[in-house]
């Protein structure tokens, strides 16, 4: 996220794709395939040690167990999102993230996610991920992974 300053109001977007686990009634327990948008306003601090943002969202899931719109096993939400990002140290982040997506006319008229995760750039462009594990009502993925920055 690009923190929007007084001399420039850029809006900031996020994208994901992948592969989740579904921890709801969309589909209790399955893997589903996730490709998600979303774009918004974020505002930091002056050296960028804190950055928060908010965001409007769209998901597509797809897998063969989803409850989704009518018998076919896809699933659209729409929704807020929001996030706050510190900078720890020059390399290391902690990262919190939260989203809400209304799923009206399918298994389930809502999901949720949220999550936690620390981030350290070992090297330049790739970072350690490792995730906390989350509730089993809420959908995401949790383990250990690479994330490559561009």
């Amino acid at each position: 996220m690009t923190p929007s300053t007084r001399f420039s109001r850029q809006a900031s977007w996020k994208f994901r794709a992948g592969v989740t686990t579904l921890r709801d009634d969309l589909c209790e327990g399955c893997n589903a395939g996730l490709f998600e948008v979303g774009g918004g306003l974020a505002f930091g601090t002056p050296r960028g040690a804190l950055t928060a943002w908010a965001t409007g969202d769209a998901a597509l899931l797809a897998s063969g167990a989803l409850k989704g719109i009518g018998d076919v096993p896809v699933a659209l939400g729409a929704g807020p999102g929001a996030g706050l990002r510190w900078r720890a140290a020059p390399h290391v982040i902690a990262l919190g993230e939260g989203q809400f997506l209304w799923t009206p006319f399918q298994g389930a008229p809502f999901t949720w996610s949220g999550g936690t995760t620390f981030r350290w750039e070992f090297a330049r462009n790739v970072a350690l991920d490792p995730q906390r594990p989350r509730p089993a009502t809420e959908h995401g993925s949790a383990g250990d992974g690479a994330v490559f920055i561009f």
